[in-house]
């Protein structure tokens, strides 16, 4: 996501822009030939005199801010129209024959024509969760859904609409726009009723400008922007631990996480940032004070902290799971588009209850619903209380134990024009050990490319034997791999099959290869081979540290090779 500032001339709107409306553009709908606009007005800077009970919803502002977003939305169209012309004349001045150009000049055409027709904009909100706390509403409580659905969502689809009505009135509908179509649309029956008879008489004459105007976005970014709940989520945890994507090659980077796909990560406490604000207020003293307070609680003291804020029972983990489809399904109601948000649900969560939820959902209407539940991946906020910040540190001391026969695959590849093998044992369809050596020792036939190593141990020394079936079912073995081996390359593999069981990410492994250094360096290499050998387990879609030489974006691990995602360059080797 870019978060895009846009000048406007107008004094009101750009007084209120800073404070209230964030915009934004990127891919979350998915259309063919279309951009997704997204623009999110920050809900909880509307609550005025917040965690007290003098606590109100400013509608007014709202309603006026929800107008400004929405005429700024349709400029949005405008500009990206005068781009892609910009785009189209850039084309036509180009020295390239027009063979050449025909295709990207039908393909910006196609994309200005359903700009043009369509005119889709995504206008939502953000901090849903800390806007109900700060009005001392329980999220997921009845008079939290009734809030919801009363003040903020009517209000909300009515402006968004009204805006629109009046931009169609000044500007024209979009292309298409037929009164008797539009009498059918759910949103249309449910929102006109609501508008006073001067709009109802405009949107029959005028039509609406765009096709669609309002969209909930995850807001993940802007959310942290805002130091709010993102979308409609409530707030997932009151303190926990963050985590932050890193460059592992970054040396004032301190890498204390490295996830199964090699991504690494820095970690840091947080606190949630309005619930620091609720205990300034609780305890009548500044934020600052109250965030040093906080920050030296033990968890037994914050739990009990928590149970007499408005945040009790109000987290992911805590609220009714059931009212929280409710609340979607209302919101649904009023958005013309999609609503991204996930139902975060805990570890021990039954598949019954699950079931349920999706049904509940089901029947609220809501177009998509989204489960999480947790432990189910490596997440970027964590529990830290005790229990959770030890889960799956024993790899670190304690590998996986080798059973007798481990499955196995066969690599081969050349080393200085002689012909080599790679024997690679596999633990749960993971590479956990390597042996490698010239093909002409192995003596394995050249159509062999899976079978077994067995481990026997004569005298307190391991012997590895490698196994595998003919073509008549025989069962074929070669005794002592490791009598076949090359001095040269003896302690490499240990050190290769010592990571890759202690739990390297494959990624890590390859990279860790790539950096070993060897008198002779080329494409055909010990080193060269073995990289491919590790290569080819990598999972598809996996990035990759190395860019593209040609435009520059990191590559991508796919079929055994390095691909670029943005101008398909493969390297493979």
């Amino acid at each position: 996501m870019i978060i895009t500032k846009i000048k406007k001339t107008e004094d009101k709107i750009e007084n209120y822009f800073n404070k209230s409306i964030l915009n934004v553009d990127c891919g979350e709908i998915y259309m063919a030939q279309d951009t997704c606009r997204l623009m999110s007005l920050n809900l909880y800077s509307y609550v005025v005199n917040p965690f007290t009970k003098n606590s109100t919803f400013n509608i007014d502002l709202f309603e006026q801010h929800v107008k400004y977003g929405q005429r700024i939305m349709d400029d949005m169209v405008d500009l990206e129209i005068d781009k892609i012309n910009n785009i189209l004349s850039k084309i036509e001045i180009d020295p390239e024959p027009i063979e050449i150009k025909r295709t990207e000049i039908e393909l910006w055409n196609k994309i200005k024509q359903t700009t043009l027709n369509s005119r889709r904009t995504g206008l939502g909100y953000t901090g849903l969760g800390d806007t109900l706390a700060a009005m001392n509403l329980q999220y997921s409580s009845e008079e939290s859904i009734e809030f919801i659905k009363n003040t903020i969502m009517n209000s909300f689809a009515k402006a968004s609409l009204e805006s629109d009505i009046d931009l169609a009135e000044e500007r024209g509908s979009f292309v298409g726009f037929d009164y008797n179509i539009e009498s059918k649309n759910d949103f249309i029956q449910l929102m006109l009723p609501k508008l006073n008879k001067s709009y109802i008489d405009k949107y029959k004459k005028f039509g609406r400008r765009n096709v669609a105007q309002t969209a909930l976005a995850p807001t993940g970014s802007i959310s942290l922007l805002t130091k709010t709940t993102s979308g409609i989520e409530p707030t997932f945890m009151i303190y926990y631990t963050r985590r932050k994507k890193v460059n592992p090659n970054d040396k004032n980077s301190k890498v204390a996480f490295t996830d199964k796909q090699g991504d690494s990560f820095e970690e840091y406490n947080v606190v949630h940032s309005k619930f620091i604000i609720w205990y300034s207020i609780y305890k009548n003293i500044t934020e600052q004070e109250s965030s040093l307070e906080l920050s030296k609680l033990d968890k037994t003291e914050f739990d009990k902290l928590i149970t007499v804020s408005p945040y009790y029972k109000s987290t992911a983990s805590e609220i009714n799971w059931i009212n929280r489809c409710k609340i979607q399904g209302i919101i649904q109601q009023y958005i013309q588009q999609s609503i991204s948000s996930t139902c975060n649900l805990p570890n021990n969560v039954t598949e019954q209850e699950i079931s349920t939820i999706y049904l509940e959902a089901w029947k609220q209407g809501c177009k998509g619903f989204t489960i999480y539940r947790e432990g189910s991946r490596d997440g970027i906020l964590i529990d830290n209380s005790k229990n959770a910040t030890n889960i799956n540190n024993d790899w670190e001391t304690h590998a996986p134990k080798r059973p007798k026969i481990l499955p196995a695959e066969i690599i081969r590849f050349t080393s200085n024009s002689e012909k080599w093998i790679s024997v690679i044992g596999l633990l749960n369809n993971k590479p956990y050990e390597l042996f490698t050596g010239k093909s002409e020792s192995f003596n394995i036939p050249q159509k062999i490319e899976k079978g077994f190593i067995i481990r026997n141990k004569e005298n307190g020394i391991s012997r590895y034997d490698f196994q595998y079936v003919d073509s008549d079912g025989f069962k074929c073995t070669h005794e002592g791999l490791n009598r076949t081996f090359d001095k040269q390359y003896y302690n490499y593999a240990r050190l290769l099959s010592g990571v890759l069981r202690q739990g390297m990410p494959l990624v890590c492994v390859y990279e860790l290869i790539g950096n070993l250094k060897f008198e002779e360096d080329g494409i055909n290499t010990w080193k060269t081979g073995v990289e491919r050998t590790i290569k080819k387990f990598i999972k598809d879609g996996i990035k990759s540290k190395n860019k593209c030489p040609d435009c520059g974006e990191l590559m991508v691990f796919s079929e055994s090779c390095q691909k670029c995602p943005a101008c398909g360059m493969s390297k493979c080797g």
